[in-house]
């Protein structure tokens, strides 16, 4: 068991998140095991998301955590967001949290024992969806989505070595519209980077009118996979 607290990076994007980062945040104040850096990356958004981190500051430290601010001059999408964020991470554990999404007040706790415990590198748990407005018909909301729990294919269910950053390298800022995640485990499967699933929720995503999966486009989701292949034959 994890007898003191760890230091662990968390690399919370914000883009006019007014609505959603408080919440976020607190997530993160709410874990049971865990002493925080938070590092909060300002994407170029219109709306005060940042000042209400910031006014969050005194809270966060006094629960013996840090937060970390990096201004970008303009929106540059959430894949240059995360790794503005990861370019400051000081570890020994890195995790990421969207800032419309929140994590069980466990979430650390479970994934530092089994990082322990299974001597892996990464570990990813589960996700689990909440709708703020179920009956409204979205075309890219699927109905499964709420019904149970599911593998974690989302870096805001993962906690992993500081160094696994380095060794896949950061991610493809290309890809703006919500696919950058997928690349970068393919490019971990690829790396043969350790990784164990454990059956717990580790993150709940908020499924909201702006949501950034919303506006995934089909043709980066494309790009990803046939950039992979790429890699695997060796010629890119």
């Amino acid at each position: 068991m994890i007898e003191t607290p760890a230091t662990i990076s968390v690399i919370l994007p914000l883009y006019n998140g007014e609505r959603f980062v408080e919440a976020a945040v607190r997530s993160i104040l709410n874990q049971t095991v865990g002493c925080f850096q938070i590092i909060a990356v300002d994407d170029g958004g219109t709306e005060p998301t940042l000042a209400l981190v910031e006014a969050m500051r005194g809270m966060i430290e006094a629960g013996r955590h840090r937060l970390d601010v990096v201004v970008q001059g303009c929106n540059s999408g959430i894949a240059a967001a995360r790794n503005a964020g990861a370019a400051i991470a000081e570890g020994p554990y890195v995790s990421w949290l969207d800032q419309d999404d929140l994590w069980p007040a466990e979430r650390t706790a479970t994934l530092l024992q089994a990082l322990e415990k299974s001597g892996a590198e990464v570990v990813r748990g589960r996700m689990r969806f909440t709708d703020l407005s179920p009956g409204v018909f979205r075309p890219w909301v699927r109905d499964t989505w709420f019904r149970g729990d599911h593998t974690g294919y989302v870096l805001g269910a993962l906690l992993c070595h500081l160094d696994v950053l380095a060794r896949i390298g950061p991610l493809d800022s290309a890809l703006r519209s919500g696919h950058d995640d997928v690349d970068w485990f393919m490019r971990l499967r690829k790396a043969q980077v350790p990784v164990v699933d454990i059956d717990a929720v580790t993150v709940i995503r908020t499924i909201h009118e702006a949501n950034q999966s919303g506006r995934s486009r089909n043709d980066e989701l494309l790009a990803a996979v046939r950039n992979h292949v790429q890699r695997s034959r060796g010629t890119s």
